[in-house]
């Protein structure tokens, strides 16, 4: 063969090839459609149909069909046979359904007439069944309730009851005791406002209410004590009262205490009232009395107290300070003032110093005075606070001249000579500032100069004893040593 006839064959044998190629993918295409269809036509569901018409000698078809089918390799005699399987099953099935449809229909002819009746008596019976179970357990449910709101109700008629007895109670014994206290609050309000008004006291029924009233106003029989009575009248026949419950129903209290219960008193009122307390009612008059604390920041009161320390039952408790200054009580109180101040001042603190500086200069020549002995006008307790200061020193200086001149002052030279000194320092530096309100004025050194004097004017009144001892005492009065 020529080169030219080689050259002629190439274009045949490459035609050929691309048919054979394009064969191959047409039957390739037509298994993927058969593999789509089988899907999307619902072959798969026939396998369900094959289970139930197959017969046990029977080779199962469709399952074989479609993987072979998935696969591609089916060819047509295989179809044929599936689709021949299919139909022969369709057959069995139809043929099925009617043997089944004839033996309903034949056992609906067997069957009474009226069998839907009787389905529905069965049912009505059964939901009557069912309903009575449930009103037994409601009727159990019912029983156990009404058995728990009788208990109830029981406890209720008896609670009310109890109540109502109690009540009864309480008021019957409230109306003895109220009548056992008017009789004592009568006495104790006589001993101490000393005239002719007779308190009484009423309570309304079914009332724990206590409502004050006059039987003797004095010409007068009945009157309201709130129309007619001052506030030291109301306030005595307050305490009055107080004090006859708790002498009667005290239950045994072993103290009691008393706040500011005279602030409305004058002063005769007051020691009559202190009287009462003191004889009537408390330890150690008293026997099986409470132990009475009375608080009051009344100085006419804390006079009388002091002219009664030294009695048997009395006992004075002085509390020092303010809310700035602290609340201290007397013993060693004074003390802590005088250490608070110094560190105050030590650190250039002259505002927190400077009032208890006054509280300390205070202290001190009450103690002079209570300790030597020095008389001051009764008066000089009700001065301005801010001259409280200045009048106890005019008074023990007026003392001092008045034993002076007479020849009769202990004090030696020395310390008569630091007096007037001290004096002049505590004036100067302090009080004629603190008088006008002008405490911005107090530097630190000024003020150490005037705890310094406050020390040095307490210890003119001093002396040592005994001699060496480097313990000092008062004098026990501007003439007399010991």
């Amino acid at each position: 063969m020529s080169a030219r006839h080689a050259i002629d064959l190439v274009p045949v044998r490459y035609d050929h090839v691309r048919h054979k190629l394009a064969a191959f993918q047409a039957v390739e295409t037509a298994s993927a459609n058969l593999a789509q269809e089988w899907t999307k036509k619902g072959w798969n569901q026939l396998d369900e149909l094959e289970r139930l018409g197959q017969q046990p000698d029977e080779q199962a078809l469709f399952a074989q069909a479609k993987d072979i089918g998935l696969k591609g390799a089916i060819d047509g005699a295989r179809a044929r046979s599936v689709v021949g399987w299919k139909e022969n099953l369709t057959d069995r099935a139809v043929a099925k359904l009617k043997h089944l449809t004839d033996s309903k229909i034949t056992l609906e002819k067997s069957l009474p007439d009226k069998l839907t009746a009787v389905v529905e008596k069965a049912e009505a019976a059964r939901r009557l069944q069912s309903n009575l179970s449930d009103l037994r357990a409601a009727l159990r449910e019912q029983s156990t309730i009404a058995a728990e709101l009788a208990r109830i109700a029981r406890v209720k008629s008896f609670l009310d009851t109890a109540n109502s007895r109690f009540a009864s109670a309480e008021s019957a014994a409230s109306a003895r005791r109220l009548a056992a206290i008017e009789p004592v609050t009568r006495s104790i309000f006589a001993a101490i406002m000393y005239t002719d008004v007779v308190p009484a006291l009423k309570k309304r029924a079914g009332s724990e209410d206590i409502s004050i009233s006059l039987a003797q106003f004095w010409t007068l029989p009945d009157i309201s004590a709130q129309a007619v009575l001052s506030e030291s009248y109301r306030n005595a026949f307050a305490i009055s009262v107080y004090l006859a419950a708790a002498s009667l129903y005290g239950g045994g209290a072993k103290f009691l205490i008393l706040d500011d219960v005279t602030s409305s008193f004058d002063s005769g009122h007051q020691f009559h009232l202190m009287n009462v307390i003191k004889g009537q009612f408390a330890r150690p008059g008293v026997s099986n009395g409470p132990q009475v604390i009375l608080l009051s920041h009344d100085t006419v009161l804390e006079k009388l107290f002091n002219t009664n320390a030294n009695e048997g039952g009395w006992w004075h408790q002085c509390i020092q300070g303010t809310a700035r200054t602290s609340v201290l009580p007397q013993s060693g109180a004074i003390h802590k003032v005088r250490d608070a101040t110094h560190a105050f001042l030590d650190t250039g603190n002259t505002d927190d110093a400077a009032p208890r500086i006054r509280q300390y200069l205070e202290f001190k020549l009450e103690e002079v005075i209570a300790r030597v002995g020095i008389p001051v006008p009764i008066g000089i307790a009700f001065n301005d606070d801010k001259h409280m200061a200045k009048n106890l020193i005019d008074a023990i200086k007026a003392a001092v001249d008045l034993h002076d001149t007479a020849g009769r002052l202990i004090l030696e030279p020395a310390q008569l000579a630091g007096l007037g000194t001290s004096v002049t320092t505590i004036v100067s530096n302090y009080l004629s500032h603190w008088s006008t309100g002008q405490t911005h004025a107090f530097t630190a050194p000024s003020l150490k100069g005037v705890m310094r004097a406050i020390e040095n004017f307490a210890g003119c009144f001093q002396f040592e004893h005994p001699a060496g001892s480097g313990q000092y005492r008062y004098y026990k009065s501007l003439s007399q040593k010991l």
